[in-house]
């Protein structure tokens, strides 16, 4: 059968013909998925609806502040009134995943970076649920 058939070696690893559908597979799909997000990008490199804002304003918050001072955070911007505790009413590990991605890739402009973080995430997910 073909896909039994060695195609080369690398580094003492064979390289059969289904590796190499699976590596076509998941960088068709990578790359697919990261166009499809990328989409709303052909209209302004912008954060759209509510919830990115918050994730951006939680994010800068961590990167301010640190990540102790977020479990102690209440927010008075958001829940009119009262306010809300954000570390027991949001995504904690979202905000300090980005958080602490930032800092670890350079630290350029916070903004841009949480437009970005999602998009190749979201592309990210797509190998994982292989």
């Amino acid at each position: 059968m073909l896909s039994n058939k060695k195609l080369f070696s690398v580094r003492g690893f064979d390289f059969y013909l289904h590796h190499l559908l699976i590596i076509g597979v998941l960088s068709l799909s990578f790359s697919i998925s990261a166009m499809i997000r990328g989409q709303p990008a052909d209209y302004g490199f912008q954060l759209n609806e509510f919830d990115p804002f918050f994730n951006y304003r939680a994010t800068k918050y961590i990167v301010d502040n640190g990540i102790p001072a977020y479990f102690d955070w209440h927010d008075d911007m958001s829940w009119y009134p009262f306010g809300r505790n954000v570390a027991n009413t949001s995504q904690v590990m979202l905000h300090i995943t980005s958080a602490v991605l930032y800092g670890a890739f350079g630290g350029g402009d916070l903004y841009g970076f949480t437009i970005i973080f999602p998009l190749v995430f979201g592309a990210l997910t797509a190998i994982v649920v292989f």
